[in-house]
C-alpha cells in the first residue's frame, strides 16, 4: 500500500472486551495528535462489553473522554459482543490495529491473532501477553503520546507498513489451523515410523 491518508483517511481499530487494562482511554487520548497529521482519520473500538461493574465503569470513562476531547465525529465505540466472523470483516475494512494493553496477564493472544490474520500492520503493548509476537508488530509503551507517534510513523512509511502487513499475513498462514494440523500429523506420523521401526 502507498496511499494518501488525506485524501484516503486511515481506520484504526482495537478490539476485544472493554477492561480498563486493555488501555483504551490511552488510544482515544492519542486520537487528537493523529488528527493532526490525519484529520478525517476514525477510531473504531469494536470492544464487547465484558459482564463486570469495571467494564461498564469503563465504558462510561470513555465515552466522557471522547466528548471531552470532542471526538465524537472521529471515534466509532462499538460495544455489541460480534461473532468471530463479524469480527474479522470489521479488522479487515482497517487499516492499522492497536492493543494497547496496560501490564496484565490476562488474554489477548487471540485478538492480537484475529488482528494478523487479516494482515493489518498491529501496535501492541509491553505487556507480557504479547511477547510471542514482537517480531511480527511494533511494540510501544501505553502513553498517549507513544501510541500517537508510533501510528502516525507507521501511516506515513510505505515500506515500514508493507513490511508489518506482510509479518502480519505470513505470521498468520505459519500459525493458521491448517499448519498447525498439518505439524501434528506429520510429528505423529513420525512417532508411528520411529515405532514400526522399533
Amino acid at each position: 500500500i502507498n496511499r494518501n491518508w488525506i485524501q484516503q483517511p486511515p481506520v484504526i481499530i482495537t478490539t476485544g472486551f472493554l477492561r480498563k487494562h486493555k488501555g483504551v482511554i490511552s488510544l482515544i487520548r492519542a486520537m487528537p495528535s493523529v488528527l493532526q497529521k490525519f484529520p478525517e482519520s476514525k477510531l473504531r473500538i469494536q470492544c464487547a462489553l465484558y459482564p463486570s461493574k469495571d467494564s461498564r465503569l469503563e465504558l462510561k470513562a470513555c465515552e466522557k473522554e471522547i466528548i471531552k476531547l470532542n471526538l465524537v465525529d472521529n471515534v466509532i465505540l462499538d460495544t455489541e459482543f460480534l461473532e468471530k466472523k463479524l469480527v474479522i470483516d470489521e479488522l479487515s475494512k482497517a487499516d492499522i490495529a492497536v492493543l494497547p494493553y496496560e501490564s496484565s496477564n490476562e488474554g489477548g493472544s487471540a485478538t492480537a491473532a484475529d488482528c494478523l490474520s487479516v494482515g493489518l500492520p498491529l501496535l501492541i503493548s509491553d505487556a507480557e501477553i504479547f511477547d510471542e509476537i514482537r517480531e511480527v508488530a511494533i511494540t510501544v509503551k501505553a502513553e498517549p503520546d507513544q501510541i500517537a507517534s508510533a501510528i502516525i510513523e507507521t501511516l506515513l512509511n510505505a515500506e515500514k507498513y508493507n513490511t508489518l502487513s506482510n509479518k502480519s499475513m505470513n505470521y498468520a498462514l505459519d500459525n493458521s489451523w491448517g499448519n498447525v494440523a498439518a505439524i501434528f500429523l506429520v510429528a505423529h506420523n513420525s512417532e508411528l515410523f520411529i515405532g514400526n521401526l522399533l
